[in-house]
């Protein structure tokens, strides 16, 4: 099973989402429970794949300064 690398940051009210390895795979989610859910549908779009066919890998880029 592949794995997917999903890159998470803040940006206001909202979590912006990238799959680096899917070009132009972005999304945003409001709460950061649905990051996961929003990653999963996107690349599965993009990829044309079943959403349950791969993991992804969740990583947090925190912004210099600290948390907000």
């Amino acid at each position: 099973m592949n794995t997917c690398l999903v890159q998470v940051e803040r940006s206001d009210r909202w979590w912006i989402v990238s799959i680096p390895e899917v070009p132009g795979a972005h999304t945003q989610a409001r709460h950061s429970r649905e990051i996961e859910a929003m990653a999963r549908e996107v690349v599965a779009l993009m990829l044309e794949i079943p959403e349950d066919s791969f993991k992804l890998d969740v990583q947090f880029k925190i912004p210099a300064g600290g948390a907000e």
